[in-house]
């Protein structure tokens, strides 16, 4: 009799959990938005996530499978309907919680007008949805646990990669990689204060003089783990933004010729008449996997007209701003600023210099001719060993000011918890748990909706 009970009382919570989650899921919105870049293409995706994505599709599709015969992860060969046309297409759905934002998802493949896609985005929303906001099909995929909070940094970065590094840094993140060496630093926290709470709790076992040194060592080996991924942040930060070099020097130096040689083709204007560039003009170029943003500035020297003085104050604080500079002196003149700036300083147009001059040479870190290409190549490799300080790029990295501010904070909790040591482990164990939270902050355990909120308004729209 009881154990009939028994079940019965299971059935009853199973059935009432199941009407909970459907009204709880029911009043959840289902969004939806286009995934593939704006613009004319070959196909473009719209994708719709949410509980009620079988009911859009029933809306939307007008030759379609029965509701009870669709297949997770399989496509379908559909003929839809949207606002003032049928288009013929291809959907996908992929059953919760086996989809990338862990709901009910569908994916729908479609030609790649922008007009017959935005066509079907409105008959969903015309069906039940609701446009999706910036990053939100990742965001539900983090709420929903499908990634954590650095695995979703990782998506944002993977799409907006431009080179190698910032792709397998990307790559990185998104397999958990940070995720894992931060969850063992945090295993090995929430071992250490399991032993000082039974050491506080049961005084009588004399546990707490073993338990002080099994605390200094783990301290100790967490400390320098904690350290070693901190000095990875310069170098991940540049991988993920980039480096920027301004490149300043008197008028006529030949800032512009030196933009376009570092670049590889004429973007800058170059004349022989001083004062060209009145403006700071941007552009890149890729070197050994690190993408540099270099800033041409104008001529630094007493302005004319105050345009010419606005150009030279924005050349000055694009100097300030970057990441490096490049100072440029023309060896036609020997005029030159020559600043203490700790930057890159260059002597243009050796080839006009006179051989009596060339003991000039040690004034500069390099002497090169930005007109015929000598010296371009070891400027660039120059420029990389300035500003990437290792030689080799580490496997797991700090990409963002977020994950650095969080790792720096956790690293001064443990310094605090090594020097409580000499007073009780109460107050170690106060410090080891601030240091255990604020770790929770790098991969979202512990993270506020307003760091979730600014890290998801970084994404496009359709991820």
């Amino acid at each position: 009799m009881e154990k009939i009970l028994c079940q019965a009382f299971f059935v009853c919570l199973t059935r009432l959990l199941k009407i909970c989650y459907t009204a709880y899921m029911d009043k959840m919105p289902t969004v939806v938005a286009i995934s593939s870049p704006l613009g004319t293409g070959g196909i473009a995706v719209v994708r719709i996530s949410g509980f009620k994505t079988l009911r859009v599709l029933d809306k939307l599709i007008i030759s379609k499978p029965c509701p009870m015969e669709w297949e997770t992860r399989r496509l379908y060969n559909v003929r839809m309907r949207t606002h003032g046309f049928e288009e013929s297409g291809m959907c996908a759905y992929f059953k919760c919680p086996h989809s990338y934002t862990g709901e009910d998802m569908a994916e729908i493949y479609v030609h790649g007008s922008m007009a017959i896609a935005e066509g079907i985005v409105r008959a969903a929303i015309a069906a039940g949805a609701i446009h999706a906001g910036r990053g939100e099909f990742t965001m539900r995929a983090y709420l929903n646990g499908k990634m954590d909070l650095t695995q979703a940094e990782g998506v944002s970065d993977l799409i907006n990669s431009e080179t190698d590094a910032q792709i397998r840094a990307a790559q990185s993140l998104v397999s958990g990689d940070l995720f894992k060496e931060i969850s063992d630093i945090q295993d090995n926290i929430r071992k250490i204060l399991a032993r000082i709470e039974a050491s506080i709790d049961y005084p009588e076992e004399n546990l707490e003089e073993v338990t002080s040194g099994e605390t200094k060592n783990v301290i100790l080996e967490l400390k320098s783990r904690l350290r070693k991924l901190i000095s990875t942040f310069n170098t991940g930060y540049l991988i993920r933004a980039g480096v920027k070099v301004a490149i300043i020097g008197k008028p006529n130096a030949g800032k512009s010729t030196l933009f376009n040689a570092l670049l590889g083709y004429d973007r800058a204007i170059v004349n022989e008449r001083a004062g060209t560039t009145r403006d700071t003009i941007e552009d890149s170029y890729v070197y050994s996997g690190i993408k540099f943003t270099l800033i041409d500035t104008a001529g630094l020297r007493e302005a004319a007209d105050e345009i010419e003085a606005e150009g030279v104050r924005r050349s000055a604080d694009a100097a300030q701003k970057a990441d490096l500079t490049v100072e440029v002196a023309d060896a036609a003149t020997l005029k030159s600023q020559l600043s203490a700036n700790g930057g890159i300083k260059v002597l243009n147009k050796c080839d006009l210099l006179p051989k009596e001059k060339l003991r000039l040479r040690n004034k500069f870190d390099l002497l090169i001719s930005a007109k015929t290409g000598q010296g371009i190549n070891p400027l660039k490799n120059l420029i990389y060993k300035k500003t990437v300080t290792t030689e080799k790029i580490p496997a797991v990295m700090l990409t963002n000011t977020r994950q650095y501010s969080a790792a720096l904070a956790a690293h001064k909790a443990l310094e605090q918890a090594f020097t409580a040591l000499d007073t009780t482990l109460d107050c170690v164990s106060i410090e080891l748990l601030s240091a255990y939270k604020v770790l929770g902050q790098i991969t979202g355990k512990v993270a506020t909706d307003d760091v979730i909120k600014q890290i998801f308004e970084d994404f496009c729209v359709g991820k």
